[in-house]
């Protein structure tokens, strides 16, 4: 076929160029035809000028890289991606050798502009039905397309005569979550698109904000526009438009054709101008619109394809054709440097040549005042009973000798593994059902495709839209934002941000989702976003300036993490992938957490862990084994695909001879991944060439196959290095096996700091092109990460054998310990992670002992024996000897952990230890510290003495050496003995100094208890005045601490209560009790939640509410520990004399006064109760019963020092005599 030009067809690879349809600012298309098929395609090339121009071709790239892995019959497909050859060049002027070129679908019918508009509701319901199918396909998989209007809605003419619709040019889209990086802030590509059609947060830049309901506005501006005649907003230049969409209702709709009542509001929550009111997702727009009612008999076609008797489109021009496809790229997408366009209609006008200080205030402006309010998403959404998909998906369209450019961005097949999709599946739905969470752990060899089959089933759910997925990433260096941080980073879209800047987003998330403030409308979320916000930007201890949250336990820090994903699963069911999660202790701790929880959550855990790397830790296999063990986890062993299976993969991938795909089948064993990176190395080095039968091998199959897929990679890794430029090709691989340093996930700043701390010069954004464009890496909105650890695997190893290992992770070292902010506990293992992978474990073990030490401050003994078994590893591989300090300083840390839940008889021999190496070297901070564990040691042992003696001297050694936290400290355990001992005006100084010196340290959470405990104490002295004006002091104190401490808070409640309580005003009393309940519960501290219960319940007691009462008191006994459940009994006896149940008295009566017997137990609550429980009795006539309790209350009253109180009871006592 001639071209336009009047010469023979261009040859481009497999396409021949036939004659330019177009071009616009950027790019320009061209008809062309497969030359084998003679398929006509459609083939995109930048244009002569810009393709000489770095950001041009880069954002072409991402057009593709954002396009490849989409396959839907409702989206524009796309065959090949390329560069021109020299001969097409040649032969044309405004081609240019060397520029990338993308093959795509040619459709022949025109745009949604072209087309006469729709005429009933059957073809326009259609239509938005279509194109809501292809969004949710695309925003599954992280596309946000973000140009959506008219003109990039194609048509195509099928063999029976209808047309088909597909979304075109996704020239600016959106990642999600992979195949991008961050955008500058504010910066023009943020808020590039097309006026008449674009939503508020797109003309403000707000890129965070982005996501699929982004789109959706667009959808709605189109469809308003279907229906009506004209968009929602008409103005006469592009800023008064964005004006208008960004402060102004929409106009009451006046449809050309009968529509169904419902169809407007439907529009209009599309329009909505919060990003977050609109509908959520795709699948919930198309439900709502599939639920109206029909206009006509029987609409006259549902499927994506119109009605054969619609209006046809007039047969588009060249031109017409031409800017269908490629109007986006040229005329509306944002550059740096791009000057400014001709003048056009406001329609095709883009927000580049907007000032943005047009913008500026408007989002001040109230968006709501008249729109019509969201309706409730229904919730849960129920979950269909199948994931199978009906009918075709994608594209049938293969082009033989087409496709090796797209090979490694394009989404991998899945095929095979339903009973792995069903058992997944199933889960969720009881899940959903069921109201309770569930797992499913999915292991197997590295290669098998765990997580390739996580991804399509979350994937698959998503765009289903009945659940939420979130997802979380694991490696052994523990690399930056993986994990559960990492996850949560994710969700609220903060990448980048500062830790104010994350924390208004985190506030922002909260109050979307509701949730759990509506189930409590007492619930105040600020304490949420901290504790969030701590998570993902954690504050070092260091750090006094900024607000900081304080965890007292790990149960809390899981806590926080299940109430955010309950209130996330009101809406619809929460998937959360944790992949590679034999990394991560503190991942499976939360799964553990949340199945054994009996809260309502409907929510799934697939966890994938690699069995070789369980083998080589028993402590993460033996965990993962206890956790398979709970009710509502399963798990399954992913093996090997069947060979069957393994050739429908390889020929999904890419036809392949007969021949040579059951030889790829044959020498890969079924492992999947081993078929993909063996297919695209022959991709990579151009070994396969066309024949009509498919692609053949063009060597010998022996010489083109490596043994194991571990050489295949290395060989895939040393081409890649070798294929860069040649001055900086001697520097690459170490660039790359730098990157394998740093972790799975690579932060881009990391990764260049690093670098530089090497000495390498690189150009690090053409080798991350390198990694993604060959499949071997995915782009991340912060960097980068491997697309299977395998790939890491042989960059390590490649750096051992070189001897190059321990000099990248000392890099890493010093990039961490420049940069700073290493006084978290995650941070201070990274860098010590670096440091003993460099082989230098001298500076490993200050970050380990910090990091160690901090770990057991918050509770998380777990973690931090392991880094203590870490650390002594390091020093005995640098040959210490164990009578040295740096050992001591260890012993110390564990000894405190061991000593977490009580006395401990190992910790003595660590105390023993301590002190014999303190003595012999002279080190008297270590007889301090040894000394103050001791001192605690014997205060729960009982021994008071002992304590007190240990407590003083270690104050008298930690003073000599001007540890004045450890003074501080010692001083307030003195209080405590003293209070216990009734020595109440010792105890006092001692709170009173201990206060001081806490104040002076600046050290907000120990100097906001001890006012509790010096309230307590006033409390106990009968003082009641001096302990509320104390605890009045205590809250203004939390209220104004830039540390959150929860507990501290509720325990002043707690002891507000008690003051109410002693008062004899139960109804205040009960309210703050109730204050003190709803935080222990939320923090998940269940020890203090029992206490404050029966705390409830003798406030009900005093209140004369027996009955309930009673219930309160019952429900608690059993969780109490001994002496509580001796007082919760003294609180039933009252219970039981009111409703005279005497055999219920007598029991509680005999439990309660025998254990008093045995135990030194004395506080006011239980003088109170035993006095009320035998005044009870008594006016029941049941005299003896009340003698006994009323001589156990008088013991009681002596013992604390109320001798009024003992008197009063003594003289009922003997009165009863008379």
């Amino acid at each position: 076929m001639a071209n336009s030009l009047g010469g023979a067809p261009i040859p481009c690879h497999a396409f021949d160029l036939l004659e330019p349809l177009g071009s616009g600012g950027m790019a320009e298309v061209w008809r062309a035809e497969h030359r084998a098929q003679k398929t006509p395609v459609a083939i995109k090339v930048i244009t002569a000028r810009q393709a000489r121009q770095s950001a041009y071709v880069d954002r072409f790239r991402r057009e593709v890289q954002a396009v490849a892995g989409l396959n839907h019959p409702g989206i524009v497909g796309v065959f090949d991606y390329g560069q021109i050859p020299d001969e097409a060049a040649s032969r044309h002027p405004r081609l240019v050798a060397g520029s990338p070129f993308l093959a795509m679908e040619l459709m022949s019918g025109g745009s949604l502009a072209s087309l006469p508009t729709s005429s009933s509701w059957a073809d326009l319901r259609a239509l938005l039905a279509s194109m809501l199918d292809a969004l949710a396909h695309a925003h599954a998989r992280g596309v946000i397309h973000r140009d959506l209007k008219p003109a990039n809605v194609l048509f195509d003419r099928r063999t029976d005569g209808r047309l088909t619709i597909k979304l075109a040019d996704f020239g600016i889209a959106h990642a999600l979550r992979r195949r991008c990086e961050m955008p500058v802030t504010n910066s023009p590509s943020s808020s590039v698109g097309t006026p008449l059609y674009m939503p508020p947060e797109q003309f403000e830049g707000r890129w965070r904000d982005f996501g699929p309901w982004t789109d959706l506005y667009a959808l709605g501006a189109m469809a308003y526009e279907m229906a009506s005649g004209h968009p929602p907003f008409v103005a006469e230049n592009p800023v008064k438009l964005a004006i208008m969409h960004m402060s102004k209702a929409p106009p009451r709709m006046h449809p050309r054709f009968d529509v169904p009542a419902g169809f407007e509001e439907w529009v209009q929550r599309l329009l909505i101008k919060e990003p977050h009111a609109r509908f959520e997702r795709a699948a919930d727009a198309a439900r709502a619109l599939a639920a109206l009612p029909d206009c006509a008999p029987a609409l006259r076609q549902t499927s994506p394809g119109l009605p054969a008797e619609a209006p046809l489109p007039r047969d588009p021009s060249h031109e017409d054709l031409a800017d269908t496809l490629f109007e986006v790229v040229g005329e509306t997408l944002a550059m740096p440097g791009v000057e400014a366009l001709a003048t056009q209609a406001s329609e095709h006008a883009a927000t580049e040549h907007l000032p943005r200080e047009a913008f500026s205030g408007l989002e001040t402006q109230s968006h709501e005042s008249t729109e019509t309010p969201a309706p409730e998403t229904p919730s849960p959404l129920q979950v269909p009973p199948t994931w199978r998909i009906a009918g075709r998906q994608g594209s049938s369209v293969q082009l033989s000798g087409a496709g090796l450019g797209l090979f490694g961005l394009r989404e991998i097949p899945m095929v095979d593994r339903d009973d792995e999709r069903d058992l997944i599946w199933e889960a969720l739905r009881r899940a959903v059902d069921e109201g309770r969470p569930r797992a499913v752990l999915l292991t197997g060899a590295s290669g098998t495709g765990k997580s390739r089959l996580t991804d399509w089933m979350c994937t698959r759910a998503d765009e289903l839209g009945v659940a939420t997925v979130l997802r979380a990433s694991h490696s052994h260096t523990a690399a930056v934002n993986e994990g559960v941080a990492g996850m949560l980073e994710d969700y609220f879209a903060c990448w980048g941000a500062t830790r104010e800047e994350t924390r208004e987003r985190v506030r922002a998330g909260l109050e979307r989702v509701g949730g759990v403030a509506e189930q409590d409308p007492t619930h105040d979320t600020s304490d949420d976003v901290s504790a969030l916000v701590e998570l993902i930007r954690p504050v070092g201890e260091t750090a006094t300036a900024e607000e900081r949250y304080r965890f007292s336990s790990p149960r809390e820090r899981h806590a926080v993490v299940a109430r955010l994903v309950r209130r996330l699963a009101g809406r619809r069911a929460v998937i959360i992938w944790l992949d590679e999660v034999q990394w991560s202790s503190e991942s499976i701790a939360l799964v553990e957490h949340v199945l054994r929880s009996d809260r309502e959550m409907p929510v799934l855990f697939v966890l994938t862990a690699r069995s070789e790397a369980l083998g080589d830790d028993e402590h993460v296999a033996a965990k993962l084994d206890a956790l398979a063990e709970l009710p509502g986890c399963v798990h399954r062993d992913v093996g090997n695909l069947p060979s069957h299976y393994q050739l429908e993969l390889v020929h999904e991938m890419l036809t392949l001879e007969p021949e040579l795909a059951e030889q790829v089948v044959a020498h890969t064993g079924g492992n999947p991944l081993f078929a993909v990176q063996l297919v695209g190395d022959w991709v990579e080095r151009g070994a396969l060439s066309s024949s009509h039968r498919g692609y053949q091998l063009n060597e010998d199959l022996g010489d083109a196959v490596p043994a194991t897929i571990r050489e295949l990679v290395e060989a895939r890794l040393a081409r890649l290095i070798a294929g860069g430029p040649a001055e900086e090709g001697a520097q690459d691989d170490e660039a790359l096996e730098l990157a394998a340093a740093l972790g799975m996930r690579v932060d881009a700043d990391d990764w260049d700091a690093a670098c530089r701390h090497a000495g390498l010069e690189v150009e690090l954004g053409r080798l991350t092109e390198a990694l993604v464009d060959s499949g071997l890496a995915e782009r991340l909105h912060r960097g980068w990460s491997f697309a299977h650890g395998v790939v890491r695997q042989c960059l390590e190893a490649r750096a051992r054998r070189e001897g190059r290992w321990q000099t990248h992770h000392a890099a890493c070292a010093k990039m961490l310990e420049d940069r700073g902010g290493n006084d978290t506990p995650s941070a201070a293992v990274r860098l010590a992670e670096h440091w003993l992978e460099a082989g230098q474990p001298e500076c490993a073990i200050g970050p380990l002992l910090f990091a160690a030490t901090e770990l057991v401050e918050r509770g998380e003994h777990t973690r931090a024996q392991d880094l203590l078994d870490r650390r002594e590893e390091a020093l005995a591989h640098m040959e210490i000897g164990t009578d040295e300090r740096a050992w001591s300083q260890g012993w110390v840390v564990r000894a405190r952990s061991l000593m977490a839940h009580g006395p401990n008889p190992e910790s003595l021999e660590y105390f023993d230890r301590v002190e014999h190496c303190a003595r012999e070297s002279g080190c008297r901070d270590l007889l301090a510290a040894a000394g103050h564990l001791r001192g605690i040691d014997a205060s729960r042992r009982g021994d008071s003495d002992a304590g007190l003696a240990y407590f003083e001297q270690s104050r008298r050694d930690a003073t000599a050496v001007g540890d004045q936290s450890l003074v501080a400290h010692n001083t307030r355990w003195i209080g405590t003995l003293r209070q216990a001992r009734a020595e109440f005006e010792l105890a006092q100084e001692s709170f009173e100094q201990a206060m001081r010196d806490f104040e002076r340290l600046a050290d907000d959470q120990y100097h906001g208890e001890a006012h509790n405990e010096l309230a307590y104490l006033c409390l106990q002295r009968g003082d009641l005045d001096g302990a509320e004006a104390l605890l009045e002091q205590a809250l203004a104190f939390w209220e104004n601490s830039p540390t959150r401490n929860p507990l501290g808070l509720a325990n002043t409640y707690n002891i507000l209560g008690e003051v109410y309580r002693q008062r004899a005003r139960p109804a205040e009393a009960l309210a703050h009790y109730r204050r003190a309940l709803r935080i222990y519960e939320r923090t998940e501290l269940d020890n203090f939640a029992h206490v404050t219960r029966l705390n409830i319940g003798l406030a009900l007691v005093l209140d004369e509410q027996f009955a309930q009462a009673r219930e309160v008191l019952e429900d608690v006994e059993h969780s109490l520990h001994a002496p509580t459940r001796a007082m919760c009994r003294l609180a039933l006896l009252s219970c039981a004399a009111d409703e005279e149940t005497w055999d219920d008295w007598d029991r509680w009566a005999d439990e309660a006064i025998a254990w008093f017997e045995e135990h030194e137990f004395f506080e006011q609550a239980n003088a109170w109760a035993a006095e009320v429980a035998g005044e009870r009795a008594a006016s029941r006539g049941r005299l003896e019963r009340a003698r006994r309790v009323w001589e156990l209350s008088e013991r009681q009253w002596r013992a604390i020092g109320d001798t009024q109180s003992a008197a009063r009871v003594a003289d009922r006592i003997a009165a009863l005599a008379k």
